[in-house]
């Protein structure tokens, strides 16, 4: 538990460099094109307030707090034009934090990506 508490205090402190290393990787990202329509102090500022104050999303929010926040960046990023599909990859970061790979598997969501063939 200790190990735990002390990783996410390190996320908080790091926080603004962990966004911005983020906000580079899904800008980049061959399976994120569609973020560079977002502004990336958008971006940026949306990843920092959830890295800057981790303890509090994994303590504090209830389930339904959570879900309001992420109905209101899903519906952001849906007027911007950034598709689900892409949402998904770059809430994990796997995508982006590995573009060169030729095939990703996100638990079926994702390949190549695009919405997995059935």
């Amino acid at each position: 538990m200790m190990l735990a508490y002390r990783l996410v205090r390190l996320i908080e402190t790091h926080s603004d460099a962990l966004a911005t290393g983020l906000l580079q990787r899904v800008q980049t990202s061959e399976f994120t094109r569609d973020y560079r329509k977002v502004p990336a102090e958008d971006l940026k500022t949306t990843v920092y307030e959830i890295y800057r104050h981790l303890g509090d999303w994994l303590m504090g929010k209830s389930d339904f707090d959570i879900e309001l926040r992420y109905r209101d960046v899903g519906a952001r990023r849906a007027e911007q034009g950034v598709p689900l599909s892409q949402l998904v990859c770059s809430s994990t970061g796997r995508f982006c934090m590995r573009p060169s790979a030729t095939r990703m598997n996100l638990r079926g969501v994702c390949w190549r990506g695009r919405a997995r063939p059935a």
